[in-house]
């Protein structure tokens, strides 16, 4: 593995990902978590750090796993956006069924919060995908 093409892979997907995150969950579904999600399981402020290390995680685990994945014949934006949403599926839609299952939440929440995760590391997954192929 090419140190260098993961370390910027890492760090532009982390800030990609983190900042799409916090404009989905702090502007386009913030009062919608407020009014379905019983107060007593929010806390009174988020632990940033916790968000970042969990974000940090993903942006290291896509990296360094999209070598193993890598394929050929499509464009740059095309094998973004393939290893993007399959990285999003894997991980938000399982956690997502599992929230679900443990939290009342409205069900059309799961299909919202999934479906911005394709969005979201779709965008990463190109990151990703353009650090290793042209840096």
């Amino acid at each position: 593995m090419n140190f260098k093409k993961f370390a910027v892979a890492t760090v532009l997907s982390f800030v990609v990902m983190f900042l799409l995150a916090g404009l989905w969950n702090g502007l386009i579904v913030g009062s919608l978590v407020q009014v379905n999600i019983d107060p007593a399981l929010l806390r009174d402020q988020p632990m940033i750090g916790f968000i970042i290390a969990g974000y940090v995680v993903l942006a290291v685990l896509m990296s360094a796993l999209y070598p193993r994945f890598r394929n050929s014949g499509k464009t740059v934006l095309g094998r973004g956006i393939s290893y993007g949403v399959m990285m999003a599926l894997l991980w938000m839609l399982p956690l997502n069924l599992v929230l679900h299952g443990v939290y009342e939440f409205p069900f059309h929440a799961l299909f919202m919060d999934t479906g911005w995760a394709l969005v979201e590391q779709g965008l990463g997954g190109i990151v990703i995908v353009a650090v290793y192929e042209w840096v």
